[in-house]
Protein backbone atom coordinates (compact mmCIF):
# COMPACT_ATOMS: atom_id res chain seq x y z
CA UNK A 1 0.00 0.00 0.00
CA UNK A 2 2.76 2.42 0.81
CA UNK A 3 4.46 1.59 -2.14
CA UNK A 4 1.10 2.80 -4.40
CA UNK A 5 0.52 5.62 -2.06
CA UNK A 6 4.12 6.39 -3.10
CA UNK A 7 3.63 6.53 -7.06
CA UNK A 8 0.59 8.21 -7.08
CA UNK A 9 2.02 10.99 -4.59
CA UNK A 10 4.91 10.89 -7.49
CA UNK A 11 2.88 11.10 -10.51
CA UNK A 12 0.58 14.13 -8.82
CA UNK A 13 3.37 15.75 -8.00
CA UNK A 14 4.98 15.72 -11.71
CA UNK A 15 1.49 16.11 -12.80
CA UNK A 16 1.81 19.73 -10.99
CA UNK A 17 4.77 20.65 -12.14
CA UNK A 18 3.94 20.15 -15.59
CA UNK A 19 1.10 22.04 -15.20
CA UNK A 20 3.15 25.06 -13.77
CA UNK A 21 5.50 25.45 -16.07
CA UNK A 22 2.89 24.98 -19.23
CA UNK A 23 1.12 27.60 -17.29
CA UNK A 24 4.05 29.42 -16.85
CA UNK A 25 5.27 29.80 -20.05
CA UNK A 26 2.01 30.18 -21.50
CA UNK A 27 1.02 33.29 -19.61
CA UNK A 28 4.63 34.62 -19.95
CA UNK A 29 4.47 34.01 -24.16
CA UNK A 30 7.77 34.49 -24.67
CA UNK A 31 7.72 34.01 -28.75
CA UNK A 32 4.08 35.49 -28.85
CA UNK A 33 2.77 32.53 -30.10
CA UNK A 34 -0.08 32.14 -28.20
CA UNK A 35 -2.27 34.91 -27.90
CA UNK A 36 -1.86 35.51 -24.02
CA UNK A 37 -2.76 38.93 -22.85
CA UNK A 38 0.19 41.34 -22.38
CA UNK A 39 0.82 42.81 -18.75
CA UNK A 40 2.87 45.38 -18.02
CA UNK A 41 6.25 44.61 -16.65
CA UNK A 42 5.21 40.95 -16.81
CA UNK A 43 5.43 40.03 -20.38
CA UNK A 44 4.75 43.16 -22.33
CA UNK A 45 8.35 43.53 -23.75
CA UNK A 46 8.86 39.93 -25.65
CA UNK A 47 13.07 40.20 -26.23
CA UNK A 48 13.08 36.42 -26.61
CA UNK A 49 11.32 36.77 -30.35
CA UNK A 50 14.74 38.55 -31.53
CA UNK A 51 16.22 34.31 -30.88
CA UNK A 52 13.51 32.88 -32.02
CA UNK A 53 12.30 34.55 -34.83
CA UNK A 54 12.22 31.95 -37.44
CA UNK A 55 9.55 29.87 -35.09
CA UNK A 56 7.65 32.63 -34.22
CA UNK A 57 7.15 33.88 -38.22
CA UNK A 58 6.70 29.90 -39.19
CA UNK A 59 4.17 30.29 -36.56
CA UNK A 60 2.68 33.85 -37.46
CA UNK A 61 1.99 32.71 -41.53
CA UNK A 62 -0.09 29.96 -40.21
CA UNK A 63 -2.03 31.76 -38.26
CA UNK A 64 -2.54 34.73 -40.58
CA UNK A 65 -2.23 33.53 -43.84
CA UNK A 66 -1.10 36.36 -45.34
CA UNK A 67 -1.82 36.82 -48.98
CA UNK A 68 1.44 39.19 -49.31
CA UNK A 69 4.26 39.10 -47.64
CA UNK A 70 8.10 41.15 -47.29
CA UNK A 71 11.03 38.67 -47.57
CA UNK A 72 14.79 39.31 -47.03
CA UNK A 73 16.54 39.50 -44.18
CA UNK A 74 17.12 42.70 -41.42
CA UNK A 75 16.77 45.33 -44.49
CA UNK A 76 13.50 43.94 -44.89
CA UNK A 77 12.34 43.01 -41.40
CA UNK A 78 13.27 46.72 -40.16
CA UNK A 79 12.96 48.77 -43.35
CA UNK A 80 9.60 47.53 -45.24
CA UNK A 81 6.22 48.77 -43.41
CA UNK A 82 3.59 45.61 -44.21
CA UNK A 83 0.74 48.48 -43.17
CA UNK A 84 1.88 50.53 -46.25
CA UNK A 85 -1.34 51.66 -48.20
CA UNK A 86 -0.39 50.66 -51.90
CA UNK A 87 -0.33 47.07 -51.60
CA UNK A 88 -2.54 45.14 -53.67
CA UNK A 89 -3.48 42.79 -51.61
CA UNK A 90 -4.13 42.31 -47.52
CA UNK A 91 -3.41 40.99 -45.06
CA UNK A 92 0.31 41.64 -45.39
CA UNK A 93 2.79 39.75 -43.23
CA UNK A 94 6.88 40.84 -42.73
CA UNK A 95 9.18 37.74 -43.11
CA UNK A 96 12.03 39.44 -43.24
CA UNK A 97 14.62 37.70 -41.22
CA UNK A 98 18.15 39.08 -40.22
CA UNK A 99 20.83 37.12 -41.77
CA UNK A 100 18.48 35.17 -43.90
CA UNK A 101 20.07 33.64 -46.97
CA UNK A 102 18.45 32.54 -50.40
CA UNK A 103 17.58 29.37 -49.30
CA UNK A 104 16.10 30.45 -46.17
CA UNK A 105 14.14 33.17 -48.28
CA UNK A 106 12.82 30.42 -50.48
CA UNK A 107 11.39 27.73 -47.81
CA UNK A 108 9.48 31.07 -46.27
CA UNK A 109 7.86 31.78 -49.25
CA UNK A 110 6.90 28.10 -50.13
CA UNK A 111 5.49 27.38 -47.06
CA UNK A 112 3.50 30.34 -46.83
CA UNK A 113 2.30 29.59 -50.42
CA UNK A 114 1.29 26.31 -49.31
CA UNK A 115 -0.86 27.38 -46.17
CA UNK A 116 -2.35 30.09 -48.33
CA UNK A 117 -1.61 30.88 -52.06
CA UNK A 118 0.15 33.71 -52.22
CA UNK A 119 -0.55 36.95 -54.83
CA UNK A 120 2.28 39.37 -53.98
CA UNK A 121 6.03 39.48 -52.69
CA UNK A 122 8.24 41.96 -51.80
CA UNK A 123 11.85 40.54 -51.83
CA UNK A 124 14.93 43.00 -50.92
CA UNK A 125 18.79 41.37 -52.20
CA UNK A 126 21.75 42.45 -50.15
CA UNK A 127 25.21 40.57 -51.66
CA UNK A 128 25.51 39.15 -47.97
CA UNK A 129 22.88 36.75 -48.40
CA UNK A 130 24.53 35.53 -51.72
CA UNK A 131 27.61 34.47 -49.47
CA UNK A 132 28.72 31.14 -49.63
CA UNK A 133 28.23 28.42 -47.91
CA UNK A 134 24.43 29.23 -47.57
CA UNK A 135 24.56 28.41 -43.67
CA UNK A 136 21.22 28.70 -42.18
CA UNK A 137 20.65 30.74 -38.54
CA UNK A 138 20.64 28.75 -35.34
CA UNK A 139 16.96 29.36 -34.49
CA UNK A 140 16.05 27.82 -38.27
CA UNK A 141 14.33 24.38 -38.63
CA UNK A 142 12.83 22.53 -41.23
CA UNK A 143 9.95 21.66 -39.26
CA UNK A 144 8.96 24.44 -38.73
CA UNK A 145 7.56 24.79 -42.17
CA UNK A 146 4.77 23.18 -43.92
CA UNK A 147 6.85 21.62 -47.04
CA UNK A 148 9.84 20.05 -47.80
CA UNK A 149 12.62 21.68 -50.29
CA UNK A 150 10.69 19.78 -53.05
CA UNK A 151 7.43 20.83 -52.37
CA UNK A 152 5.89 17.65 -50.16
CA UNK A 153 3.57 18.18 -47.27
CA UNK A 154 4.74 17.44 -43.88
CA UNK A 155 3.10 17.57 -40.63
CA UNK A 156 2.48 20.97 -39.36
CA UNK A 157 4.91 21.84 -36.33
CA UNK A 158 2.55 24.13 -35.09
CA UNK A 159 -0.09 21.38 -33.91
CA UNK A 160 -1.59 21.21 -30.22
CA UNK A 161 1.18 18.57 -29.08
CA UNK A 162 3.74 20.34 -30.61
CA UNK A 163 2.40 23.63 -28.43
CA UNK A 164 2.75 21.83 -25.81
CA UNK A 165 6.52 20.29 -26.18
CA UNK A 166 7.56 23.93 -27.01
CA UNK A 167 5.49 25.40 -23.76
CA UNK A 168 7.15 22.11 -21.89
CA UNK A 169 10.84 23.02 -23.08
CA UNK A 170 13.53 23.84 -20.76
CA UNK A 171 14.60 26.91 -23.53
CA UNK A 172 11.01 28.29 -23.44
CA UNK A 173 10.88 27.90 -19.78
CA UNK A 174 14.05 30.14 -19.84
CA UNK A 175 13.09 32.17 -21.93
CA UNK A 176 9.91 33.14 -19.65
CA UNK A 177 12.41 34.02 -16.73
CA UNK A 178 14.89 36.04 -19.22
CA UNK A 179 11.40 37.84 -20.42
CA UNK A 180 10.45 38.77 -17.02
CA UNK A 181 13.92 39.90 -15.99
CA UNK A 182 14.62 41.88 -18.72
CA UNK A 183 11.09 44.18 -19.17
CA UNK A 184 12.29 47.40 -19.48
CA UNK A 185 11.74 49.89 -16.57
CA UNK A 186 8.70 52.51 -17.45
CA UNK A 187 10.48 55.50 -15.59
CA UNK A 188 13.56 55.57 -17.80
CA UNK A 189 12.33 53.59 -20.91
CA UNK A 190 10.71 56.23 -22.85
CA UNK A 191 13.83 58.81 -21.40
CA UNK A 192 15.51 60.90 -24.89
CA UNK A 193 18.30 59.05 -26.16
CA UNK A 194 20.62 60.81 -28.15
CA UNK A 195 22.40 58.81 -30.75
CA UNK A 196 26.15 58.77 -31.93
CA UNK A 197 25.40 57.76 -35.55
CA UNK A 198 29.06 58.62 -36.33
CA UNK A 199 29.82 55.71 -34.02
CA UNK A 200 27.00 53.51 -34.95
CA UNK A 201 28.18 53.96 -38.47
CA UNK A 202 31.57 53.12 -37.80
CA UNK A 203 30.85 50.04 -35.33
CA UNK A 204 28.92 48.55 -38.30
CA UNK A 205 31.64 49.33 -40.86
CA UNK A 206 34.13 47.45 -38.94
CA UNK A 207 31.65 44.44 -38.30
CA UNK A 208 31.01 44.14 -41.50
CA UNK A 209 34.71 44.24 -42.67
CA UNK A 210 35.60 41.59 -40.33
CA UNK A 211 32.89 39.04 -40.62
CA UNK A 212 30.00 40.08 -43.77
CA UNK A 213 32.19 40.66 -46.65
CA UNK A 214 35.41 38.11 -46.54
CA UNK A 215 36.36 37.81 -50.29
CA UNK A 216 36.46 34.00 -49.67
CA UNK A 217 32.72 33.98 -49.23
CA UNK A 218 31.94 35.21 -52.37
CA UNK A 219 33.65 33.14 -55.15
CA UNK A 220 32.25 33.27 -58.48
CA UNK A 221 29.32 31.38 -58.42
CA UNK A 222 27.33 29.24 -60.82
CA UNK A 223 23.37 29.39 -60.82
CA UNK A 224 23.04 25.11 -61.53
CA UNK A 225 24.83 23.79 -58.51
CA UNK A 226 22.48 22.25 -55.46
CA UNK A 227 23.60 24.86 -52.54
CA UNK A 228 24.79 27.27 -54.40
CA UNK A 229 23.11 30.88 -53.41
CA UNK A 230 22.04 31.53 -57.11
CA UNK A 231 20.86 28.13 -57.25
CA UNK A 232 18.24 29.21 -54.56
CA UNK A 233 17.70 32.37 -55.84
CA UNK A 234 16.57 30.42 -59.19
CA UNK A 235 14.06 28.62 -57.22
CA UNK A 236 12.44 31.47 -55.55
CA UNK A 237 11.84 32.64 -58.95
CA UNK A 238 10.63 29.53 -60.15
CA UNK A 239 8.07 29.65 -57.29
CA UNK A 240 6.73 33.02 -58.07
CA UNK A 241 6.45 32.41 -61.94
CA UNK A 242 4.77 29.26 -61.90
CA UNK A 243 2.40 30.58 -58.84
CA UNK A 244 1.35 33.36 -60.84
CA UNK A 245 2.97 35.24 -57.87
CA UNK A 246 3.35 39.04 -58.62
CA UNK A 247 7.24 40.01 -57.55
CA UNK A 248 8.67 42.80 -56.79
CA UNK A 249 12.76 42.66 -55.90
CA UNK A 250 14.72 45.19 -54.93
CA UNK A 251 18.49 45.60 -53.69
CA UNK A 252 18.36 47.30 -50.56
CA UNK A 253 19.79 51.04 -50.61
CA UNK A 254 22.08 50.69 -47.89
CA UNK A 255 24.46 53.82 -47.37
CA UNK A 256 27.24 54.45 -49.79
CA UNK A 257 29.62 53.65 -46.85
CA UNK A 258 28.57 50.09 -46.79
CA UNK A 259 30.01 50.21 -50.82
CA UNK A 260 32.58 51.63 -50.15
CA UNK A 261 33.28 49.17 -47.54
CA UNK A 262 32.57 46.38 -50.25
CA UNK A 263 34.87 48.53 -52.68
CA UNK A 264 37.71 48.35 -49.56
CA UNK A 265 36.95 44.35 -49.25
CA UNK A 266 38.24 43.68 -52.69
CA UNK A 267 34.78 42.74 -53.87
CA UNK A 268 33.83 45.74 -56.03
CA UNK A 269 33.93 43.68 -59.41
CA UNK A 270 31.92 40.75 -57.81
CA UNK A 271 29.36 42.99 -56.45
CA UNK A 272 28.70 43.97 -59.99
CA UNK A 273 28.85 40.49 -61.53
CA UNK A 274 26.21 39.60 -58.76
CA UNK A 275 23.69 42.51 -59.68
CA UNK A 276 24.41 41.33 -63.59
CA UNK A 277 23.64 37.88 -62.89
CA UNK A 278 20.33 38.95 -61.09
CA UNK A 279 19.18 40.16 -64.20
CA UNK A 280 20.71 37.00 -66.30
CA UNK A 281 18.68 34.80 -64.30
CA UNK A 282 15.75 36.74 -63.85
CA UNK A 283 15.05 37.00 -67.48
CA UNK A 284 16.26 33.08 -68.18
CA UNK A 285 13.53 32.42 -65.83
CA UNK A 286 10.64 35.00 -66.85
CA UNK A 287 11.65 32.82 -70.77
CA UNK A 288 11.51 29.96 -69.59
CA UNK A 289 7.72 30.43 -67.85
CA UNK A 290 6.67 32.30 -70.80
CA UNK A 291 6.39 35.61 -69.23
CA UNK A 292 7.30 39.21 -68.39
CA UNK A 293 10.57 39.15 -66.01
CA UNK A 294 9.44 40.70 -63.03
CA UNK A 295 10.73 43.95 -62.17
CA UNK A 296 14.09 44.30 -60.16
CA UNK A 297 15.26 47.61 -58.72
CA UNK A 298 18.58 48.20 -57.59
CA UNK A 299 18.63 50.90 -55.02
CA UNK A 300 21.81 50.10 -53.89
CA UNK A 301 23.64 53.22 -55.73
CA UNK A 302 24.77 56.93 -55.17
CA UNK A 303 21.89 59.22 -54.81
CA UNK A 304 20.54 61.65 -52.16
CA UNK A 305 19.06 59.45 -50.30
CA UNK A 306 21.95 56.21 -49.60
CA UNK A 307 24.59 59.64 -49.63
CA UNK A 308 22.94 61.03 -46.55
CA UNK A 309 25.53 62.80 -44.54
CA UNK A 310 26.66 61.16 -41.67
CA UNK A 311 26.82 63.43 -38.57
CA UNK A 312 30.84 64.07 -37.73
CA UNK A 313 32.42 62.60 -34.92
CA UNK A 314 31.33 63.65 -31.28
CA UNK A 315 27.82 64.93 -33.01
CA UNK A 316 24.99 63.39 -30.63
CA UNK A 317 22.48 66.56 -31.68
CA UNK A 318 22.15 65.55 -35.24
CA UNK A 319 19.47 62.89 -36.67
CA UNK A 320 19.34 60.71 -39.43
CA UNK A 321 16.02 60.26 -41.18
CA UNK A 322 17.00 57.81 -43.67
CA UNK A 323 19.26 55.62 -41.97
CA UNK A 324 19.91 53.63 -39.16
CA UNK A 325 23.88 52.66 -39.48
CA UNK A 326 26.04 52.53 -42.72
CA UNK A 327 23.71 48.81 -43.68
CA UNK A 328 20.30 49.65 -42.75
CA UNK A 329 17.99 52.24 -43.53
CA UNK A 330 14.82 53.47 -41.51
CA UNK A 331 11.44 52.63 -42.56
CA UNK A 332 11.06 56.28 -43.77
CA UNK A 333 13.10 55.05 -46.71
CA UNK A 334 11.57 52.04 -47.45
CA UNK A 335 8.15 53.97 -47.74
CA UNK A 336 9.70 55.72 -50.47
CA UNK A 337 11.36 52.15 -51.74
CA UNK A 338 7.87 50.50 -52.18
CA UNK A 339 6.12 53.96 -53.64
CA UNK A 340 8.87 53.76 -56.74
CA UNK A 341 8.44 50.29 -57.08
CA UNK A 342 4.71 50.48 -56.81
CA UNK A 343 4.38 52.85 -59.42
CA UNK A 344 2.39 55.07 -56.54
CA UNK A 345 2.64 58.96 -57.07
CA UNK A 346 4.86 59.59 -54.76
CA UNK A 347 7.54 56.95 -56.14
CA UNK A 348 7.46 58.14 -59.79
CA UNK A 349 7.86 61.97 -59.15
CA UNK A 350 11.39 60.35 -57.33
CA UNK A 351 15.23 60.15 -58.58
CA UNK A 352 15.59 57.21 -56.67
CA UNK A 353 16.30 53.50 -57.88
CA UNK A 354 16.64 52.11 -61.05
CA UNK A 355 14.68 48.74 -62.88
CA UNK A 356 17.48 46.92 -64.57
CA UNK A 357 17.24 44.22 -67.26
CA UNK A 358 19.53 43.05 -69.46
CA UNK A 359 19.32 46.17 -71.89
CA UNK A 360 20.48 48.47 -69.09
CA UNK A 361 22.93 47.06 -66.62
CA UNK A 362 26.24 47.66 -68.14
CA UNK A 363 25.26 51.60 -68.30
CA UNK A 364 23.97 51.54 -64.89
CA UNK A 365 27.09 50.02 -63.32
CA UNK A 366 29.11 52.17 -65.33
CA UNK A 367 27.37 55.25 -64.11
CA UNK A 368 27.25 54.32 -60.22
CA UNK A 369 31.09 54.07 -60.81
CA UNK A 370 30.71 57.45 -61.70
CA UNK A 371 28.67 59.08 -59.01
CA UNK A 372 30.90 57.34 -56.82
CA UNK A 373 34.22 59.16 -58.37
CA UNK A 374 31.85 62.22 -57.44
CA UNK A 375 30.98 61.37 -54.28
CA UNK A 376 34.52 60.47 -53.15
CA UNK A 377 36.00 63.74 -54.20
CA UNK A 378 33.40 65.48 -52.07
CA UNK A 379 33.85 63.08 -49.15
CA UNK A 380 37.28 62.48 -48.47
CA UNK A 381 37.54 62.56 -44.69
CA UNK A 382 34.95 59.89 -44.81
CA UNK A 383 36.13 57.67 -47.25
CA UNK A 384 39.92 58.24 -45.73
CA UNK A 385 38.14 56.35 -42.61
CA UNK A 386 36.75 53.14 -44.08
CA UNK A 387 40.03 52.98 -46.19
CA UNK A 388 41.83 53.06 -42.57
CA UNK A 389 39.44 50.48 -41.36
CA UNK A 390 41.01 48.14 -43.68
CA UNK A 391 44.72 48.93 -43.45
CA UNK A 392 45.03 48.89 -39.65
CA UNK A 393 43.27 45.29 -39.96
CA UNK A 394 45.01 42.68 -38.02
CA UNK A 395 45.45 39.98 -40.55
Amino acid sequence: MNYKKYIINFISIIVIVITVIVGFNWVVDPYGINDAPLIQDLNATKLEISTHMRMVKANNITKMKPQAIILGTSHAYGGIDANYQGWSYSPVYNLGLPMANMYEMTRYLQSANAINPIKQVVVLLDLFSFCTPQTNAPDFKEEYLTVTFDGKYQPDYFTLSNNLSNALSIDTLNSSIKTILNQPNSLTSNANTKKNYHAVFLAQEKGVRDWNYLPELYPSWDSISNNSPLFYYRKFLQICYHNNIELFMAISPSHVHNMEVIYNAGLWTRFEEWKQQLVEINEEESLNAGCTPFPLWDFETYNVYTEEEVPPKGDISTQMQWHVDSDHFSKKLGTLVLARMFGDEEGNNLDFGEMVNSTNINQHLLQIRLDQQIYRMSHIDDISEIKSLFSNKIK
